[in-house]
């Protein structure tokens, strides 16, 4: 406070001083003419200079009396060809040339300005220069040097960007961008701050004595249209190639044969859904397993030589580095960018080894059933964009899968986001509700051993909801082909909000049903999708506790009233088992 009321002090006095100058100067006719401008305007006939700066603000000369010169220095770049100028003079001297304090001038070239006083004439250069702060910027974007374009009068850099898809996202591409930044001599910048957020307009500063210049970073974005592979991606019926390439501490690989390939396409599906596990795509040192990846390689060309489609499904990654096993929440958690980071490589390395394959029939699924823990999948949706920035710089075209978050909720699908742009991204959803029924007496779920029913209430009697008081909620909870048909055209109503076309990436429901509950339930869960123009991948197709096939001690058997409901293809039990031996697989 001391301080401050010392500065007013100094700058009051020096204001009397000048107006006890100011007196003093008017009342010395009344001394005599001998007196003068011997006082302090002896040679000083300008008290300031100022130009218009080719906005609303102006700028104050330099005036060195002793050359005789006065000197504008622009700091927005301006023609100078005519500079409106101001002359305030100092008591006792009068303009010559030019006549009026108020003036324009041509200062291309320096210019002579004349004044008198009682002591005679005296003359003065006066030149302009543009010198602005901020002389260059660039930086190198995808190996080639971008050059901003500095507009001084509205303080802005424009970068503008040719080489970005209309399938990315400028904020991963250009959140922290290196600048080279070339300044005027004598302008500093306020920080040591190199790396800029582009995406979002941030600003930088720099300095020259007590001026400060702010310049606003812009990119200026002209994206590349990718195009419309979706369109011909024709899928509605597929089933999970489950357990192929999955659970890594079983060889899994001889499950389904390539030339086992086509007997899902005879049996009336168009696609395959290819959940993998990365260790079994990859080693623990980060590279490929080749025979794995061959098979990969091996599916997607059978599919593009017989007009089926595939979705290579991220189904499970592997644990973090010093971790013994995959917990998904490690991917938000601060703590661990490193295991982030290894999701995205993952993915930079699988868009570049099947980058080859037909865009229009080969597409790739993120991540299985994620679930961020937020309300809202701010978690997820932030790690998708970077995942898919990887993606799309290898592949900018390929379709993508992107889970709904919440375990592949339903309820989800309207958290969904991707580039406005992108005309090949899909939300996938999983749907296996009512729990109790699709998953009676199997994984998590087996501690329930009384009765089930569909449709209806799922848990028929007051006397198991009572012996399992865990489960008494779905005495209260019904499901019908009404509430299912509601659930889907939810999740279609979300998918056209979001600008998102859906896929129901997994579905099912357990063998231990009763077969006349089972039929029921996937017969209205099929026409609820299908009415909904909800694609689909069963889960299972082969064996397993939820699909279409049945295998005991290696004996295989087709339901072919549940392919009817699912496919609409009609097989006999015997025309079903001629079909299995036709492929390999042991009937008897």
């Amino acid at each position: 406070m001391t301080i401050i009321i010392e500065k007013a002090t100094i700058k009051m006095k020096k204001l009397l001083k000048y107006i006890l100058l100011l007196i003093y100067v008017a009342l010395m006719p009344a001394c005599g003419e001998d007196s003068g401008l011997d006082g302090v305007f002896a040679n000083k006939p300008f008290a300031l200079v100022t130009a218009a700066d080719g906005g609303r603000t102006s700028i104050s000369a330099v005036i060195d009396d002793g050359k005789r010169t006065i000197r504008l220095t622009f700091d927005k770049k301006r023609d100078v060809d005519a500079v409106e100028l101001t002359f305030q003079l100092n008591p006792g001297y009068a303009m010559v040339s030019p006549k009026e304090p108020e003036t324009t001038m041509d200062l291309t070239q320096p210019r002579t300005v004349t004044v008198s006083s009682g002591a005679g004439e005296v003359s003065y250069e006066i030149s302009a220069r543009n010198e602005t702060p901020v002389l260059s910027a660039s930086f190198l974007f995808r190996g080639k040097p971008i050059e901003g374009v500095i507009d001084h009068e509205t303080r802005t850099v424009s970068f503008p960007i040719t080489t970005i898809y209309a399938s990315e996202y400028p904020e991963e591409l250009l959140g922290a961008v290196p600048l080279d930044i070339t300044l005027s001599d004598g302008y500093r910048p306020t920080s040591e701050k190199v790396s800029y957020d582009l995406s979002t307009g941030e600003s930088f500063s720099v300095y020259k004595g007590r001026n400060t210049y702010t310049y606003r970073l812009v990119a200026d974005i002209a994206p590349i249209s990718v195009a419309d592979h979706l369109s011909d991606f024709r899928f509605r019926r597929g089933v999970n190639l489950a357990y192929w390439m999955t659970e890594a501490d079983r060889d899994w690989l001889g499950y389904v044969m390539p030339a086992q390939f086509p007997l899902w396409k005879e049996l009336g599906f168009d696609h395959f859904r290819v959940p993998v596990d990365e260790l079994c795509i990859f080693d623990r040192e980060g590279q490929f397993n080749e025979k794995a990846v061959g098979k990969l390689h091996e599916l997607f060309t059978w599919c593009e030589q017989n007009g089926m489609y595939a979705i290579l499904d991220m189904h499970t990654l592997a644990p973090r580095e010093g971790s013994d096993s995959y917990r998904e929440e490690e991917l938000y958690d601060p703590a661990y960018p490193e295991f982030r980071t290894h999701f995205v490589n993952v993915w930079r390395k699988l868009a570049a080894e099947f980058k080859a394959h037909n865009p229009k029939c080969v597409a790739f699924e993120l991540l299985n059933e994620p679930h961020d823990g937020t309300p809202d999948a701010t978690g997820w949706n932030k790690l998708q964009n970077e995942v898919l920035t990887a993606v799309r710089e290898q592949d900018p075209e390929r379709i993508v899968f992107v889970p709904a978050m919440g375990w592949q909720d339903y309820n989800y699908i309207k958290y969904a986001r991707v580039a406005e742009e992108d005309p090949n991204a899909v939300v996938s959803f999983h749907y296996y509700l009512p729990m109790l029924l699709s998953h009676y007496k199997m994984l998590a779920w087996v501690g329930y051993q009384g009765a089930v029913q569909y449709p209806g209430v799922v848990i028929p009697t007051q006397s198991d909801a009572d012996k399992y008081p865990q489960y008494a909620s779905f005495h209260k909870t019904t499901y019908n082909a009404d509430r299912i048909m509601g659930e889907m055209s939810n999740a279609a109503s979300d998918g056209r909000n979001a600008g998102l076309a859906v896929h129901c990436g997994e579905f099912g429901c357990s063998k231990n049903v009763a077969e006349a509950m089972r039929l029921a339930w996937f017969t209205d869960m099929v026409a609820a999708m299908e009415a909904n123009n909800i694609p689909w991948t069963l889960w299972e197709c082969l064996d397993g506790g939820f699909g279409f096939v049945d295998m005991e001690y290696g004996i295989y058997r087709i339901n072919c009233p549940l392919l009817k409901v699912l496919t609409g293809k009609e097989l006999t039990d015997a025309e079903a088992k001629v079909l299995l031996q036709k492929y390999g697989f042991k009937t008897e």
